[in-house]
């Protein structure tokens, strides 16, 4: 699946760089796609179907929680960060890292059916969404003990550790939107859990906001 001789790596762990179209082989045959850049960078836009998980959060704790052990991991991200990924996720217990894609800029700049971008909300944006959106399904990622203070009216608690073992707990032709303490695990959680499946769906209508920055809910259209 991977070339023999790839013609340029990673030098301090020797990890293959591929091109896209090679990334999309990898995807095909089971692997996960993992983006470990900054939330606020993969919000603006990411290969589709990628996982976020930060280097600069909870990042081993997290990436247990989404990603299989079973299954390669190829990193979607920062060619500069791919080394201390590669690394931090085989202290982790990931030693299947099989590649790093070589140059994501040009895929998100080209605007291909590849790339995409994620919704992060603030609260007042979350309401006029619910209200143009009577299905949306929306899900709180926080532990039990956080949720133990209050939740959003209409959430579901289903904390990130045991998200990606519920692949029927949504309706999968119904938006989603998850949110946590600050945003960091709901970026993790939507496109890492089991109900993406890799499919394009339709996107909810559009609230109309203006200037105010989102800062804690993560959307993405199912």
């Amino acid at each position: 699946m991977l070339r023999q001789e790839p013609p340029h790596a990673v030098p301090e762990r020797g990890l293959i760089l591929l091109p896209i179209a090679e990334v999309l082989s990898c995807r095909a045959a089971g692997a996960v796609l993992l983006d470990c850049r900054e939330p606020a960078e993969f919000t603006a836009g990411h290969v589709h179907g990628a996982v976020s998980v930060g280097l600069r959060g909870e990042f081993e704790r997290c990436a247990g929680a989404v990603l299989p052990p079973s299954r390669d991991v190829v990193l979607v991200g920062d060619v500069g960060i791919a080394a201390e990924a590669t690394a931090r996720l085989g202290r982790a217990g990931y030693e299947g890292v099989v590649g790093q894609l070589d140059d994501l800029a040009s895929v998100l700049s080209a605007g291909s059916e590849q790339a995409e971008a994620s919704s992060r909300l603030s609260i007042e944006q979350l309401a006029e969404l619910a209200r143009l959106e009577p299905a949306l399904q929306l899900v709180d990622v926080r532990t039990s003990a956080e949720t133990a203070r209050g939740t959003l009216s209409r959430a579901r608690e289903v904390p990130l550790a045991i998200l990606a073992k519920l692949p029927d707990a949504l309706d999968r032709s119904a938006p989603v939107l998850v949110y946590s303490a600050r945003g960091y695990r709901s970026l993790v959680a939507v496109p890492g859990c089991g109900w993406c499946g890799g499919q394009r769906q339709r996107r909810p209508p559009r609230p109309r906001w203006g200037r105010a920055r989102p800062r804690r809910c993560s959307m993405r259209a199912r």
